[in-house]
C-alpha cells in the first residue's frame, strides 16, 4: 500500500492515445499553439456547446487530411464504431515559465459544458482519425483544452465526464500563480495488433510552443495497458496512498475484440463484467425505491441487469440521511456498477438539514441524544436478519461520517464482509485495535486534509494499527488533499471536491469488486 500513488488526472491519448492540454493562448494566437502538434490544421467543424452555448468546439484534421469535407460537429462526435479508451491514466505536466495563463474559473465553464453535454447528449464522443491525426478543441475565453487523436487507423471514443475531470485538475494545478501557464496530460495505451498493421514507430509530441515534450512508444500486447505517473504536489504526510486532489483515474483492462468480427463491448457490458466503472453523478433524480425490510423503511437501488442476488451493500448514512438526494444518488451509482444497495434509515426520519443546523435554537447535544447507539442497533439487527433470511450471504458496508460506527458494529460481529468508511466520525486507537482483533472484513478508509472528526492524526493511528500486514484480511487508506469532511458524499460545487468524490467512488467500487 505504501508504494502506490493513485492518479485521477484522467486520460487522453497519444499512439492510440490522445492528450488534453490547457493552454494560455487567446483566440488570436490559438492557431500557433495548435500547429505545434497538428501542423497544417484544417477546420472540419465548429459549434457552440454547453447549457449556455458559450463554449466553442472545433474539430480539426492535421496535415494531409483524408478529405476536404466538412461535417456537423454532432455527427463527428457520434459516428462509427470506435475504440473506447475511457478511463486511461495520464501524467500531468505544467508549462513554465508563467505567462498569464488560463483562468481556472474560465476552464470551469468548459468542464461544466462537458458535464452538461454528458447529461443531455451522452457521455461518450468520438474522435475520428485522419491520415495525420485529428484534434477536438474546447475553448472559453482564456481557457482552451485539446483532445488529440494520433492513433493511426483508429477512431477513438472518450468520455466527456473524464475530460471534464482532467480539465479541472490541470486548470487548478497549473496556474499563473504557480509559475505556470497551462498544462498537458499525457497517457499511453497498448493495443493488440490489428491485422494488416505495421509495427508502430515512436512518436514525439510537443505542446505549447515546444515548452514540453514527451516520447511515447506503442507496444503490442494482448490487452489494453494504461501507464500512469503522477507528481506529488505536496510532501507525503502519512503512509497512506496520498492522492493530490483529482488525481485518481479509472483503470481497467479488456480484451481487444476490434478485429475479431464482434461488436465492441458497451460501457454497460463492461461494467457488468468488472471491466469498467460507471462514474459517480453530481446531479440527477434518484431512481431507487423505498421498501420495508425487517420492519424498517429502506431506500433500495437495484441494478438494471444481472447481479449477484446473494450479495448486498448496506449504505450507512451521514447525518443528512434520506432527506437529501446525494445519498440516494450515490446508492444508485453503486447499483449502476452491479451491486444491490440498501440504505436503512438509521436516523429514524430525524435527519439533519442545513436549515435546522443553522437555526439559532439548534443544539448538537440534543441531536446526539436522539441518535445514540441504542437507536440504530435494533434497526441494523432487524435489516440484517431479514436480508439473511432472503438468501443474502455476503454484506458489504459503505459509510460516511456518522455511519462509520454502525459499519464497525457490523464488522465487529462479522455480520459484514467488506467495510469502506469515508471521513468517519468517532474513530480512535481503540476502535481500530478492536477491528484488528475481531473483524475479518477487509477495510478501506478515505481521509482528507480538513476534517475535525477524522483528523490526520487519527488517520495516522489507523495506519499504525492496521497496515504492514497487521490486519491480514486487507487494509487500504486514501488521502485527499484540500478536501473537507463529508466531501465523498455531498454535492459540492467546488471542482476539486467533485473530482475527489469521483475518485473515492471509483476506488470504492474496485474494493467491493475485489473483496465482496
Amino acid at each position: 500500500m505504501r508504494s502506490t500513488l493513485i492518479c485521477i488526472a484522467q486520460t487522453l491519448f497519444l499512439v492510440a492515445c490522445a492528450i488534453p492540454s490547457i493552454l494560455a493562448q487567446t483566440p488570436n494566437n490559438a492557431s500557433d499553439s495548435l500547429s505545434a502538434y497538428c501542423p497544417d490544421a484544417k477546420e472540419q467543424s465548429k459549434s457552440l456547446v454547453g447549457a449556455r452555448r458559450d463554449v466553442e468546439m472545433i474539430t480539426y484534421s492535421c496535415g494531409a487530411s483524408s478529405g476536404n469535407h466538412t461535417e456537423e460537429a454532432g455527427n463527428m462526435m457520434k459516428r462509427g464504431n470506435p475504440t473506447n479508451v475511457c478511463g486511461a491514466q495520464c501524467t500531468t505536466h505544467c508549462f513554465n515559465p508563467s505567462g498569464g495563463g488560463p483562468d481556472p474559473n474560465e476552464c470551469k465553464v468548459v468542464s461544466d459544458a462537458l458535464r452538461y453535454d454528458s447529461q443531455n447528449i451522452g457521455n461518450l464522443f468520438n474522435i475520428p482519425q485522419t491520415t495525420n491525426g485529428a484534434v477536438v478543441t474546447m475553448q472559453y475565453k482564456s481557457c482552451k483544452s485539446f483532445f488529440v487523436n494520433q492513433a493511426k487507423g483508429l477512431d477513438l471514443q472518450y468520455c466527456r465526464q473524464d475530460w471534464a475531470s482532467v480539465l479541472d485538475y490541470v486548470a487548478f494545478n497549473c496556474q499563473a500563480t504557480q509559475n505556470a501557464h497551462g498544462g498537458l496530460c499525457l497517457a499511453a495505451i497498448s493495443l493488440s495488433p490489428i491485422a494488416g498493421s505495421s509495427t508502430p514507430e515512436s512518436l514525439e509530441l510537443f505542446g505549447c510552443g515546444h515548452l514540453i515534450s514527451a516520447t511515447i512508444y506503442a507496444r503490442w500486447l494482448v490487452s489494453w495497458r494504461f501507464i500512469c505517473v503522477t507528481v506529488r504536489l505536496r510532501p507525503r504526510m502519512t503512509a497512506a496512498v496520498r492522492i493530490p486532489i483529482s488525481t485518481y483515474s479509472k483503470t481497467w483492462q479488456r480484451q481487444d475484440n476490434h478485429n475479431q468480427g464482434r461488436r465492441m463491448p458497451t460501457r454497460d457490458d463492461m461494467a457488468a463484467t468488472d471491466n469498467v466503472i460507471l462514474g459517480v453523478r453530481h446531479e440527477g433524480v434518484p431512481q431507487g425505491k423505498f421498501e420495508n425490510i425487517g420492519g424498517h423503511e429502506c431506500y433500495v437501488a437495484t441494478p438494471s441487469g444481472d447481479y449477484a442476488h446473494d450479495k448486498v451493500i448496506l449504505y450507512l448514512l451521514d447525518l443528512y440521511g434520506l432527506k437529501t438526494d446525494h445519498n440516494k444518488r450515490l446508492a444508485d451509482d453503486f447499483a449502476r456498477n452491479g451491486f444491490r444497495v440498501i440504505i436503512p434509515d438509521i436516523l429514524c426520519g430525524d435527519a439533519m438539514t442545513e436549515e435546522r443546523r443553522n437555526h439559532p435554537d439548534f443544539k448538537w447535544d440534543d441531536f446526539r441524544a436522539n441518535h445514540t447507539d441504542a437507536t440504530w442497533i435494533p434497526i441494523l439487527d432487524d435489516v440484517v436478519k431479514a436480508l439473511k433470511a432472503s438468501g443474502v450471504t455476503r454484506i458489504g458496508t459503505i459509510a460516511h461520517s456518522f455511519g462509520g460506527t454502525p459499519a464497525f458494529y457490523l464488522a465487529y460481529a462479522n455480520e459484514s464482509h467488506v467495510t469502506i468508511l469515508s471521513t468517519p466520525s468517532r474513530m480512535d486507537r481503540g476502535t481500530f485495535e478492536k477491528y484488528r482483533e475481531t473483524s475479518r472484513a477487509p477495510l478501506l478508509l478515505h481521509g482528507c486534509e480538513v476534517d475535525r472528526m477524522f483528523t490526520q492524526e487519527v488517520q495516522a493511528v489507523a495506519d499504525e494499527v492496521l497496515e504492514n500486514g497487521q490486519f491480514h484480511p486487507g487494509y487500504e487508506r486514501t488521502y485527499w488533499d484540500g478536501c473537507n469532511h463529508g466531501f465523498a458524499s455531498k454535492d459540492d460545487a467546488d471542482a476539486k471536491a467533485k473530482a475527489a468524490k469521483e475518485g473515492v467512488f471509483e476506488v470504492s467500487v474496485k474494493f467491493f469488486r475485489k473483496y465482496l
